[in-house]
């Protein structure tokens, strides 16, 4: 149902949407939450108009989520994660760019130098980093001649940074550090050098700041277990900087590179975490709904699952997985045989009844090997249940990639209320909505 004319007032401060009704209408402007009436749409054609959740055939929210991929121009923040951003580094031909699209990085750069007396040329993804901590990334595919994870001192083209990064060259995998100009004078180089020729991509790359150390890893399982390569010292002060990086190979023409499974993990992040936690937990319901938990906890009879704003309880038989890292292709196969237990990092599957489960430990019994506990960081994912996803009249996503299957929507103070099919109502805040999309049947 449309009502066009004077639409009830809405709470929420309103966001970008475009809409398609089931009647082939396209409507795009900006949206709010209204408790009485539901969407309340907005343009400078129509003016207000109060929309029922019924007449949506789909509906995409929010300038970040409003495409399937959002190009990042220089400088620009519009849909990478809160806190970064992106930028040349030194003086390149031709200005690069970030596209962020299923979670994957794509960095386009020009330049030809890096590690060299002259300024280095690059494109540069990144985020402050004030503690101690790690950074993780998949190199998946590149058409650059070096493509790689920095932590950086300053964003000067001159600047200390210790690199790891993939090439097509034949020295594979390096690692390249640039040291303090009294070092260099010394050894007549820029810094320390490494190369791993037999790592190619797509690699994995790890690099992690302890206290004096930076260090560098290496990883031939697809990211499941890491040997340390190389260390540095680290004479820096706290705040640094921490990112993707892209060095084209060309002064005339941008050339790309994939980032996946990112991830930075910053002490200080932790500390003024609320939860004090380091990860999200994606929680897979028995009906195909998937949310990204800010906690999760279990017992042998129910799951608490924090999620956007409130906390909900769900029955054990509810939940097919707990997945606490991104699982690898080659692990995947142990997820799909119907067994239940814990698959570890390295591989591993023990296999039991889950019993018990927090952010510092998952407890599992089985009848040959009795109780087991493993430490969470050691853990990719916890199988309980197989999956069966269910008729659904609505499928809604929302900003961290979340999946909620619903049978109904409704509006709530700000929200948009989605009555999932196993846990019952779900409050999405507005701002986190990406995009609603309703069942064809």
């Amino acid at each position: 149902m449309i009502v066009f004319g004077s639409a009830l007032a809405a709470t929420a401060a309103p966001v970008p949407v475009r809409l398609k009704l089931k009647d082939g209408t396209a409507l795009e402007g900006e949206v709010t939450i209204d408790v009485k009436t539901g969407l309340v749409f907005s343009n400078s054609t129509v003016g207000f108009t109060n929309i029922a959740f019924s007449a949506l055939d789909s509906a995409q929210f929010n300038a970040a989520a409003s495409a399937a991929a959002s190009t990042i121009s220089p400088n620009a923040t519009g849909s990478l994660p809160i806190g970064w951003t992106n930028q040349d580094i030194g003086p390149v031909a031709i200005p690069g760019s970030v596209t962020l699209e299923n979670g994957m990085f794509t960095i386009s750069g020009s330049g030809t130098r890096i590690w060299l007396p002259q300024p280095d040329e690059f494109h540069f993804l990144y985020r402050s980093f004030s503690g101690n901590g790690q950074m993780v990334a998949q190199v998946t595919n590149m058409e650059t001649a070096i493509a790689g994870i920095m932590f950086r001192q300053s964003l000067d083209p001159n600047s200390e940074f210790v690199m790891e990064a993939a090439t097509l060259a034949n020295d594979g995998m390096i690692v390249r550090t640039r040291r303090d100009p009294r070092h260099r004078e010394l050894v007549r180089s820029e810094g320390d050098w490494q190369n791993r020729d037999e790592v190619r991509p797509p690699c994995w790359l790890k690099l992690t700041r302890r206290e004096k150390r930076f260090t560098a890893y290496e990883s031939l399982d697809e990211g499941i277990s890491w040997q340390a390569i190389y260390d540095s010292p680290n004479e820096w002060g706290r705040s640094i900087f921490a990112g993707l990086m892209v060095v084209g190979g060309s002064s005339n023409a941008l050339k790309s590179a994939s980032f996946a499974s990112v991830l930075i993990e910053d002490e200080v992040d932790t500390m003024n975490a609320e939860s004090n936690k380091m990860f999200v937990v994606e929680v897979a319901l028995t009906d195909g709904s998937v949310l990204h938990a800010r906690s999760v906890s279990a017992d042998e009879s129910k799951v608490r699952i924090g999620f956007a704003k409130t906390n909900y309880v769900a029955s054990i038989y509810a939940v097919s997985r707990l997945v606490y890292w991104p699982v690898p292709e080659r692990l995947k196969r142990e997820l799909a045989t119907g067994r239940r237990g814990v698959l570890l990092k390295n591989g591993d599957f023990f296999e039991g009844e889950l019993r018990s489960a927090d952010k510092y430990q998952v407890k599992v019994s089985s009848i040959l090997f009795g109780s087991r506990s493993f430490p969470t960081d050691r853990v990719t994912a916890v199988a309980i249940a197989e999956s069966s996803a269910r008729p659904a009249a609505y499928q809604v996503r929302t900003q961290d990639g979340s999946l909620i299957r619903a049978k109904s929507l409704s509006p709530g103070p700000d929200s948009i209320v989605a009555d999932e099919l196993r846990l019952g109502a779900l409050a999405i805040p507005l701002e986190e909505l990406m995009e609603i999309e309703a069942s064809r049947k």
